[in-house]
């Protein structure tokens, strides 16, 4: 069974070496051996808010950054064997709501990989039939050469074939990546 736990910037100070390694530890199994944690750890702490999964460790993380006009969903890493069971769709839905909360009605995001952007759609539409949105938009936009590189050892693919064909006219050696701004209708 998985288990939540959220934390916001302020709270991080209760994060140990131990969880920052687990979480380095998913994104290197998520995205492969080039993810330094490094560039792990640019993704968690300097961000607004931190959503974590875990059973006796931690199993996945997404990170998000409240800027003047949006949410900036930053990142988000599960390990290989938990994916493809909705813990994505469940820590970027938190993450949305945590923008809601504090009156963004955009959220931004940025993949090479249609997995994330099919995950993204679930979950919206999920909130959607629960009642947190009304409905939403989508816009794409292609970023060339915007990682410099390939951020997985393979070239990710999607269960939905429509949306594999959008991502392979991204040149993923050269970092090619899409980059999408969501406007967020709540109800009234």
């Amino acid at each position: 069974m998985i288990h939540y736990i959220q934390l916001h910037k302020e709270d991080y100070h209760l994060l140990t070496n131990k969880h920052i390694l687990e979480m380095c530890e998913v994104a290197q199994k998520a995205f492969g051996p080039t993810m330094e944690r490094e560039e792990v750890e640019e993704h968690i702490l300097p961000t607004d808010f931190l959503v974590v999964g875990y059973t006796d460790r931690i199993v996945g993380f997404s990170t998000a950054q409240i800027t003047k006009d949006s949410i900036d969903l930053v990142g988000a890493a599960i390990e290989p064997s938990y994916q493809g069971n909705g813990l994505y769709q469940h820590l970027t839905s938190q993450r949305i709501l945590f923008g809601l909360r504090r009156s963004r009605s955009i959220a931004e995001f940025r993949t090479q990989n249609p997995r994330v952007e099919h995950g993204m759609r679930r979950c919206l539409d999920t909130l959607v039939t629960a009642g947190f949105l009304q409905r939403y938009e989508i816009e794409r936009n292609k970023k060339l050469k915007f990682y410099g590189r390939m951020l997985t050892d393979q070239q990710p693919i999607s269960s939905q074939e429509d949306i594999n064909e959008v991502y392979s006219s991204l040149d993923y050696t050269a970092g090619d990546a899409f980059e999408f701004r969501m406007s967020l209708q709540v109800p009234t």
